[in-house]
């Protein structure tokens, strides 16, 4: 069996990069999302300020994956290290150790290059890709969540307050308001980790948000507060989400409130049961901020 040979790439090379982006895509389920041309490729990877760095592996000089990286940086360590964005092996080659070889080369450029680590992230279901980088002696990370900010998001955070740019007052022109008043929304959730993050984004969104934590509270708070949208977590104990929209929908002075459900639960059931007690959305866990900017929407229920 011929080994493969990994070296660096080239501007020639990038035909190549953007077929396995689009390769990698599609095995992924999300080519839909990918809208990587060979010029965005070579403005971005070989340009005057390259982004990233890429290593091609070839078996008999035929490509046979690739691996994208650029560093990161640990402030606990005070080192530099290696985020990989993307490891890809043509289906062609996965019995040629494709992989393993452009995973040692990079594990020797985070040596040569005094890093700490190489970090990267991989799908849930993806179990073929987890045993593997299993083998290699590399480690899951427990207790840590991927973030991403882009979208309407990105650019209601960066027109808000808590990011000024230059120095400059900062406009909420972009953040969506009703009848020129922020929006009040109330975060019910019985996880404060959950309640106080979903709470701390619809606040950079715009929002006025008060955030309790069990039913009884969200009941006390209601009149006071007086809330255009409260978000409901489903499996709190004692009184539940259910029977709190039940309590909520019996308030004459909230007629207009939009009741959101926040659960695990996406089966046709359970969204029957939402609609029966008096929600007006059923969202599953968890909400990507697009969902989210709906609820700035002025329409009432």
């Amino acid at each position: 069996m011929t080994k493969p040979v990994v070296r660096t790439a080239t501007v020639a090379d990038v035909p190549v990069i953007r077929r396995f982006i689009a390769a990698l895509a599609d095995y992924e389920r999300l080519a839909d999302q990918c809208v990587a041309t060979e010029v965005g490729v070579r403005e971005s990877l070989f340009g005057a300020e390259p982004a990233a760095e890429v290593l091609i592996a070839e078996v008999g000089g035929a490509p046979a994956g690739f691996a994208l990286f650029h560093h990161n940086y640990s402030t606990f360590l005070a080192q530099r290290g290696i985020w990989l964005e993307d490891l890809f092996v043509d289906p062609a080659f996965r019995a040629h150790g494709v992989g393993r070889r452009l995973l040692g080369r990079l594990a020797a450029i985070a040596q040569e290059r005094g890093c700490a680590r190489v970090k990267w992230s991989v799908l849930d279901w993806n179990e073929l890709a987890i045993g593997f980088y299993n083998s290699v002696g590399a480690e899951a990370q427990p207790g840590w969540t991927d973030f991403c900010l882009s979208g309407d998001a990105l650019a209601a955070l960066a027109s808000s307050d808590l990011s000024p740019a230059y120095g400059a007052p900062a406009s909420h022109s972009s953040i969506p308001q009703m009848g020129g008043r922020e929006r009040r929304i109330m975060v019910v959730d019985d996880s404060r980790d959950a309640a106080d993050s979903l709470g701390t984004i619809l606040e950079l969104m715009g929002a006025t948000v008060r955030v309790v934590y069990d039913g009884a509270s969200a009941l006390n708070a209601l009149d006071t507060f007086r809330p255009h949208a409260a978000l409901l977590d489903i499996g709190m104990p004692g009184m539940d989400g259910y029977e709190l929209a039940r309590q909520m929908r019996q308030r004459p002075d909230h007629d207009g409130l939009r009741l959101v459900a926040l659960t695990g639960w996406g089966q046709d059931e359970a969204r029957k049961l939402s609609r029966e007690v008096g929600f007006d959305d059923h969202w599953v866990k968890p909400v990507d901020p697009q969902t989210l900017m709906t609820l700035f929407t002025p329409e009432a229920r």
